[in-house]
């Protein structure tokens, strides 16, 4: 989220020094409303920092301890509104995202499992051997217990480690969760081995109920939208005994309104429309909902240039450029990711890097073709900002860009990476939240 958040282990020998670190990761989080990126999340809404009020809340870590690492079996974060169903799904039917260990690859747009809780077993991210091993999670976030002396100010994420799925096979946290690779027929088998690679796939969960998780969440997911009156978002865990002689535990974390829309007008264009020549990006896969009518600005990641390993530059770039722009609302266009905490899944931005951003367009590249963000702190942020959520493919039938009009256009500054276009006329956003679909046009 935009506030920090700290992770305890709550180990040290001496109780006073836990105490301490209790009450400095309390002032950390107070702190963190001055933080750059806070500030500017604030100043681009109506509130003022200097009223701006906050509550602490200490909560207690599900999980196990094992060899000097914390954490729950798996974790995730559950809607009850799906902003990109696919096959027999429907909006209203709901998504789930699944992680082993802590949340923290949910909320930061890292490799997870997405299914419906409703349809569980439809996984098209996991259809062939070759689509699990590329969708599959492969690390894992854990608490680490070892270290007694922890540095809260060094960085936010100081008490955790990321570590490979391999390294935890050993604590027997895969049994239900994972799925084995069977070379010798190219076939990913439902069940853990030791020998084998082993992919992250909750067939045991999701194939053959041994944990009833898909019918829990569509039971709170309903509870809580018919309690709030508005779609909600859970976050939650599970836990399953070490020894194998308890229940699992499924808990709670937190559960709150999901923001959908901030507008009610109804937006509809002709189809005939989508065909014109004036039209930049057209995409069936979109969030918000209005007309956006002042944009002049686009800020474009150079698809010729693009680099995955270069993400964070790509990143400092979007930064400079916004900068510059003030208080100019712009169209930012890239591959993949905005926002993950994965580099390699897209461009890891902060809020201070796009401050300014009205609309935001995720692309695919032929080398480069990741699945949308959604279930992430950051996704959310979008939504609940007002900002415009544009996401294209590849299949012509679903999106269209137009990259000759945009490699035409005067370029106001250009970057390594990316480049600022300046426009005489504005840019025209039509965002049709029923449908899901958006239009941008040009005024030519």
């Amino acid at each position: 989220g935009i506030y920090s958040t700290y992770m305890l282990p709550n180990n040290h020998s001496d109780d006073k020094i836990r105490l301490e670190q209790l009450c400095q990761a309390i002032k950390l989080v107070y702190a963190s409303i001055f933080f750059k990126d806070a500030k500017s999340y604030i100043n681009s809404t109506s509130a003022k920092i200097e009223e701006e009020k906050m509550a602490i809340i200490i909560q207690e870590l599900v999980g196990n301890e094992y060899n000097g690492r914390f954490y729950p079996t798996f974790s995730g974060v559950a809607q009850s509104y799906n902003f990109y169903p696919v096959s027999h799904q429907k909006r209203e039917d709901g998504i789930v995202s699944l992680a082993v260990g802590l949340g923290y690859s949910v909320v930061g747009g890292e490799k997870v499992l997405r299914f419906s809780p409703k349809h569980p077993k439809i996984l098209p991210d996991f259809s062939t051997p070759e689509s699990i091993f590329e969708n599959s999670q492969n690390e894992v976030y854990v608490l680490n217990t070892k270290n007694t002396l922890i540095q809260l100010l060094e960085k936010e994420d100081e008490t955790l480690e990321k570590i490979n799925i391999s390294k935890i096979a050993e604590d027997g946290t895969l049994e239900y969760i994972a799925s084995t690779y069977d070379k010798n027929d190219d076939m990913v088998r439902d069940y853990f081995s030791e020998e084998g690679p082993h992919l992250i796939t909750f067939a045991g969960i999701l194939k053959y109920n041994l944990f009833p998780l898909a019918s829990i969440l569509k039971e709170i997911l309903e509870a809580g939208q018919s309690s709030i009156g508005s779609p909600v978002e859970l976050e939650f865990a599970v836990n399953f005994d070490k020894k194998g002689k308890k229940p699992p535990v499924f808990s709670i974390i937190q559960i709150r309104p999901l923001v959908l829309s901030q507008e009610n007008i109804e937006i509809t264009w002709d189809k005939e429309e989508i065909n014109k020549p004036n039209v930049l990006i057209y995409s069936s896969k979109a969030l918000g909902n209005g007309v956006i009518d002042n944009i002049r600005d686009i800020v474009l990641v150079k698809p010729e240039t693009f680099d995955s390993s270069k993400t964070l530059k790509i990143a400092e770039e979007v930064g400079k450029i916004n900068q510059n722009l003030d208080d100019s609302p712009y169209i930012l266009i890239g591959p993949g990711r905005w926002g993950t905490q994965d580099r390699w899944l897209g461009v890891p931005v902060f809020w201070s890097d796009i401050s300014n951003v009205k609309v935001m367009v995720e692309t695919a590249l032929k080398d480069f073709n990741i699945k949308p963000t959604q279930g992430t702190h950051f996704f959310q942020n979008i939504i609940s900002r007002g900002i415009g959520y544009i996401n294209t493919t590849l299949n012509p039938n679903e999106s269209i860009i137009d990259w000759t009009w945009l490699k035409k256009q005067r370029t106001k500054h250009r970057l390594n990476y990316v480049k600022h276009i300046h426009l005489e006329k504005p840019l025209k956003v039509k965002l049709d939240g029923r449908n899901g679909q958006a239009l941008v046009t040009k005024t030519l």
